[in-house]
C-alpha cells in the first residue's frame, strides 16, 4: 500500500467516522490524530538528536586524542558544528513535546510550529548539500598542509606520488558522483523522517479549521 492510498483510506474514515458524531467528538477525534502524528515525529526527532549528540562526542575525542594537527582541527571544527545543530534539535524536540501536552491550544499553534518545521527541513537540506563540497575542500586543504606524514592515508591514497593536478581532479571525479548521491538521499530521507508528517499535520490544520 503506497502513501496516496493509505492517506484516501484515512480521509474516508475519518469522513466516516463524522456520521453521527458532534463537533466536540469531531474535534476530540482530530485532536488524537494531531497527538498521534507529533509522536511519530517527537521519535524521529530524539533518534536524531541522540545520533546527532553520539557523532558530536566521537569527533571530539577524536580531536583531543589524534597526533596529527590535520585530523585534530578538522574534527574540532565539525565537533563545534554539531554542537549547534545538536542545541537548535534539542530546541526543536522541547518545542514539539510542548506543542503534543498543550491540547487546548493545539489548533491555534499547530500552523506556526508546521511553518517553523517547513524552514527547518529546507535548511537541513541546504546544510547537509553545501557540506559535501566544503568538507571536502577544507579537508583537501588541511591534508595538504599537513607537516606530520600519515602513513596509512600516503599508503592508501598514494597521494606522494601525484601532483596537484591530479589531485584537484580525482577530487573533482569522486565528489561529483556522491553529490549527486546524497543531494537524492537526503531529498528521500528528509521525506521519511519529517517531510510525510509535515503534510500529515497540514492536513490536521485543515480538517480542525474545516471542523
Amino acid at each position: 500500500m503506497d502513501l496516496d492510498q493509505l492517506k484516501e483510506q484515512l480521509k474516508n474514515k475519518l469522513e466516516m467516522d463524522h456520521t453521527g458524531r458532534s463537533s466536540e467528538d469531531i474535534s476530540l477525534l482530530l485532536q488524537k490524530k494531531t497527538t498521534s502524528t507529533l509522536e511519530k515525529l517527537k521519535r524521529n526527532l530524539w533518534y536524531e538528536t541522540v545520533l546527532g549528540i553520539v557523532f558530536t562526542l566521537v569527533f571530539a575525542i577524536i580531536a583531543f586524542t589524534t597526533k596529527y594537527q590535520s585530523i585534530k582541527i578538522y574534527f574540532a571544527v565539525f565537533a563545534i558544528l554539531f554542537s549547534f545543530v545538536m542545541a537548535f534539535m534539542v530546541y526543536l524536540l522541547n518545542k514539539t513535546i510542548l506543542l503534543n501536552t498543550a491540547d487546548q491550544s493545539i489548533k491555534n499553534n499547530l500552523q506556526s510550529y508546521v511553518l517553523f518545521l517547513d524552514e527547518f527541513i529546507k535548511r537541513y537540506f541546504q546544510l547537509t548539500i553545501a557540506l559535501i563540497p566544503i568538507s571536502g575542500l577544507f579537508a583537501g586543504y588541511l591534508g595538504y598542509n599537513e607537516k606530520t606524514p600519515i602513513p596509512f592515508l600516503d599508503h592508501y591514497l598514494g597521494f606522494e606520488q601525484l601532483g596537484i593536478g591530479v589531485i584537484v581532479v580525482i577530487t573533482l571525479l569522486y565528489f561529483g558522483p556522491l553529490s549527486i548521491g546524497i543531494y537524492y538521499f537526503t531529498k528521500w530521507y528528509l521525506h521519511k523522517v519529517y517531510g510525510k508528517y509535515v503534510l500529515e499535520l497540514k492536513k490536521c490544520i485543515a480538517d480542525l479549521q474545516d471542523n
